[in-house]
């Protein structure tokens, strides 16, 4: 993913934050809306292996930690094991 084609980026610290609760305040914060409001996230990819992965760091990447990619209520979304959470508008988003 080039760096432009994002619509929003955060961070989060891996050594003191659980990635999986940072994700969804990520994703709360860009789409305007409290956490609870939010569709549970495991309706679009399996949050404990997410967890497990990225919380392992397994399978490093040369950039440098772990890259999950997953489609979340009509939006992309990578998150990785060092800190970084980017969303973007899915191109398949169906209206």
């Amino acid at each position: 993913m080039e760096e432009q084609t994002y619509d929003f980026h955060q961070t989060f610290d891996p050594e003191t934050d659980s990635a999986l609760m940072s994700l969804v305040r990520v994703l709360a914060c860009y789409e305007n809306q409290p956490v609870e409001e939010l569709p549970p996230i495991n309706y679009s990819v399996d949050s404990e292996a997410l967890e497990r992965v990225l919380d392992c760091g397994c399978g490093h990447s040369s950039s440098g930690g772990v890259k999950v990619e997953f489609e979340y209520e009509g939006n992309r979304v990578r998150v990785s094991s060092t800190g970084d959470v980017w969303v973007w508008e899915s191109t398949n988003r169906v209206a």
